[in-house]
This record gives structure tokens, sequence and C-alpha cells, in this order.
């Protein structure tokens, strides 16, 4: 195969915010505001740990990161498994009229920003969060 071909056929990688189709990239200067939004959507008893590689920290990035404690999301939802209490922490999102998708540890949210887009905010359930957080870097 020559060159040419082989470089149609090259898939570009770009990073996150793929889950919803409208989500637009997070300029920096809307990740204090988003963090904010953010813990005012998920049950009080939650604490939402920013990511260090994530938002905020870049000029701009495809979506945010933020951890939660799978401990505490499970306490909040009556002791469910990590996997029941992460669909109950979507539901629980939702019925504030938020959009979501599941898939792995995430919760993937689509939040409005103040330019009148949309970005994605994928909430990490994470055991220990507060543990891990400063060593997750990808």
């Amino acid at each position: 195969m020559e060159y040419a071909q082989q470089k149609e056929k090259i898939m570009r990688l770009t990073e996150g915010g793929n889950v919803f189709p409208d989500a637009t990239a997070i300029k920096k200067e809307y990740v204090p505001g988003l963090i904010n939004d953010i813990q005012k959507i998920v049950p009080p008893s939650i604490s939402i740990i920013p990511h260090i590689g994530s938002a905020g920290f870049k000029v701009e990035s495809g979506d945010m990161d933020v951890f939660v404690d799978a401990g505490a999301v499970s306490e909040y939802f009556g002791g469910l498994d990590d996997k029941k209490s992460k669909i109950a922490l979507k539901a629980y999102i939702e019925k504030q009229g938020y959009q979501c998708a599941l898939s792995g540890r995430n919760v993937h949210v689509r939040m409005p920003v103040p330019d009148g887009t949309y970005v994605q905010v994928d909430v990490m359930v994470i055991p220990n969060a507060a543990k891990v957080a400063p060593f997750h870097t990808h």
C-alpha cells in the first residue's frame, strides 16, 4: 500500500468529550463555575474532587474529569454495590434535568456553560477517591 493510501486510513484520536455529540471544548475560565455547578447536582454528602490532569490545567480541554468517592456514593444510596450506586447517581443527576450516560466508572454529564453551549463532565466513581486523585494523571 502506498503512503498516500495509508495516510487516508489513519484514525485520529481526539481528547475526551465525545459522549455527547454537541459537547464543545471546555475553556479554562469555565472550570471554576463547572466545578461549583457539578457539586450542586450531586448529593450533598458527596464531595467533588477536581482531577489534576483535566480541564483547568490547560487552555481548554475536551472534557473535565472529577472524582467522587465510591464509598460515599454507595453510602448515600443505602449501601448499594459500585455498579448499582453509579446507576443511582446517574438517575439522581437526571432527575435534576441533566442528560447523562454511563461507561466504565464514569457518569458522564452534559453541562451548560456561559456561552450557551454544552460541555462534558465525567464524574468518575472511584474507591478511595481522595487518596487516588493526586496520583491519577492520565
